[in-house]
């Protein structure tokens, strides 16, 4: 079964030929499920991704179908989320501008908001320890954050001063 989308609603339908044949050449050959869609539509897909780093944290590849309309996935950290088609050329804009664009914004605010994070963390542990090789850059974390002498929360209870009393 496959989500299909028509004048702005959505329905359960039976896989077209296309959908099946490409399943069918991927499972045995152990071809990437978008190559497989590619030989079997005779067309390459189109793919916005957002990247986070070396990974690609989400993104969606669509294929123009030869008889009409659109094939599209939508994928997070390279694992499929959804697949829908949309087998009318007039309703793919309204499909592109409701699903694919909030899709792909949604996860690049949560990206924003991750690196942002980041950057205040750096900035707190540079304010707290100063520069130096003992601050991560990447994450912020230091090693006054990690290390026992330091840190009242992984300092074994009995570890003395020095002078006979608890830490």
């Amino acid at each position: 079964m496959i989500t299909v989308y028509r004048a702005g609603s959505f329905a359960e339908e039976p896989d077209p030929p296309w959908r099946i044949a490409a399943r069918d050449y991927a499972q045995p050959s152990d071809l990437d499920w978008a190559e497989a869609v590619s030989a079997e539509l005779d067309c390459e897909g189109n793919r916005i991704a957002l990247h986070g780093g070396t990974i690609r944290e989400a993104s969606v590849v669509w294929w123009a179908l030869p008889e009409g309309g659109h094939y599209a996935e939508f994928e997070c950290l390279y694992q499929p989320v959804a697949a829908v088609l949309v087998p009318d050329q007039r309703d793919w804009l309204s499909f592109y501008i409701a699903f694919v664009l909030p899709f792909l914004q949604g996860h690049a605010t949560v990206a924003l908001a991750h690196r942002q994070q980041r950057v205040g963390d750096v900035l707190i542990a540079r304010a707290r320890h100063g520069e130096g090789d003992h601050v991560d850059p990447t994450t912020g974390t230091s090693e006054f954050d990690t290390h026992p002498r330091w840190s009242p929360a992984l300092r074994d209870p009995h570890q003395t001063t020095g002078r006979g009393r608890p830490a």
